[in-house]
């Protein structure tokens, strides 16, 4: 029986295939990260009971929990039914972009409201 001889083809093949693999990873790993944080909370009244209809909310980073500089700023719509109990839920990042924000250090969320906001 004659001997089978390599031509290195599938060698080649073999490597192009390896290098092709890793540009494709290197590509996933390249794809940009969505700059946005799901915020989600119960809305209600002072007496505790949810409230329904449409509020707006304006919420922001702080870098400190009591007088510190606003980092990052966004108004937010939220429609509430009956039927939501006050539980809403929002993509904070959406329409103001966060990728100035420094994550690295301690920040805080404010979201000033008339109502009583409880985070979920």
């Amino acid at each position: 029986m004659p001997a089978i001889k390599s031509t290195g083809y599938f060698s080649r093949f073999g490597k192009y295939a390896v290098l092709f693999y890793v540009l494709l990873a290197a590509q996933v790993v390249w794809a940009a990260v969505p700059w946005m944080i799901n915020y989600q909370g119960r809305l209600t009244d002072s007496s505790g009971k949810a409230v329904s209809g449409t509020y707006s909310f304006k919420f922001r980073l702080y870098d400190a929990s009591t007088s510190g500089t606003e980092q990052w700023s966004e108004t937010q719509s939220v429609t509430l039914a009956e039927a939501d109990n006050g539980v809403f839920s929002v993509v904070l990042g959406s329409s103001t972009v966060l990728t100035a924000v420094d994550f690295n250090t301690p920040l805080w969320l404010c979201c000033p409201s008339k109502w009583t906001a409880t985070a979920r």
